[in-house]
């Protein structure tokens, strides 16, 4: 009996063991799969975090910074406007023959001005070293001050010229416009004599145009300026001359300043006074703003004849 017992024991004994074994044999079995099942998906979460964090990234608090705008100080020192303007004329000046340099400081200068003849400070005073550099003409009568500056670009282009009528506004406001330089064909060098006639001030202006080494010729007009509109005054030309308008061509411009190609005419009323061919230098215009006579002297020279010999026309405003 007792023998029976202990082999029925040593059954049992090993039929655990071996069931212990198949256990441990499956866990080993099955370990890796679960292992490599949660490594996938634990990598596969990593990437689409990564991808997340590349394609929608968290958008900045920053805003974008605003464009900073000068504002005119009206306490500003004359003498820093003036020195900045007649520095810039100097670099002008100094690039002679550089057409980029020349480009490059004609712009600039351009802009400054654009801002400086807003500036009350520029209406009020003096400035006496920018003399030096440009033309300035005050007409206190008329609450008028004309800036005008030239250049030379060498070669065939010959020099250039800019104008610009600073005027206090109906409400009080210092503003400028840019007298005709918007034209296209032979904008030349311009001078502005104040005159009255029955009681209303008006503007002689006279213009200059040199188109090569040896002709060149005078134009003529009457205006007057209310608040920044320039009006022509053609009902006090000389009768004798009978005036008709021609027609130029004027740079045109859209509504994005861009220039629009082919221009634009319209009706020039300057009047040809006098002029050469020949590079005569005995051609020319003078005007007596107490009489408003009008003297020309024309080139008389023939094709055979190289004298400087002129003829002489004297007209009157107004007539």
């Amino acid at each position: 009996m007792k023998r029976f017992l202990y082999v029925l024991l040593a059954m049992l004994f090993v039929a655990c063991g071996l069931q212990q074994t198949a256990d441990k044999k499956r866990a080993e079995e099955e370990t890796p799969t679960e292992q490599t099942v949660a490594t996938e998906q634990t990598e596969q979460t990593l990437e689409e975090e990564q991808i997340d964090e590349i394609t929608t990234p968290e958008p900045s608090e920053e805003a974008a910074p605003e464009e900073v705008v000068e504002q005119i100080d009206p306490n500003k020192s004359i003498k820093l406007i003036e020195k900045e303007l007649v520095g810039l004329l100097c670099e002008l000046e100094k690039s002679k023959g550089n057409h980029k340099a020349i480009y490059a400081c004609s712009d600039k200068i351009k802009e400054r001005l654009d801002f400086y003849l807003r500036h009350p400070q520029t209406f009020e005073h003096d400035m006496p070293e920018l003399k030096k550099h440009m033309s300035i003409e005050h007409f206190p009568r008329q609450d008028h001050k004309i800036y005008s500056y030239n250049y030379y670009e060498g070669g065939t282009m010959g020099n250039t010229y800019w104008y610009f009528i600073q005027y206090r506004s109906k409400s009080g406001e210092i503003e400028y416009i840019p007298f005709r330089h918007d034209l296209y064909f032979g904008c030349g060098k311009f001078k502005f004599i104040e005159f009255s006639y029955k009681n209303k001030q008006y503007y002689y202006v006279e213009e200059y145009k040199r188109y090569d080494g040896m002709s060149h010729s005078y134009y003529l007009a009457v205006i007057t300026i209310d608040d920044g509109v320039v009006n022509y005054h053609t009902e006090l030309y000389p009768k004798e001359i009978n005036f008709e308008p021609e027609m130029e061509r004027y740079e045109a411009y859209d509504e994005n300043g861009e220039l629009v190609p082919g221009g634009d005419d319209r009706p020039c009323y300057f009047f040809r006074a006098c002029g050469t061919e020949r590079q005569n230098q005995n051609v020319g215009v003078e005007f007596d703003p107490e009489t408003l006579t009008i003297t020309a002297l024309d080139c008389a020279d023939t094709v055979e004849s190289y004298t400087g010999a002129t003829t002489k026309r004297v007209w009157k405003l107004g007539n």
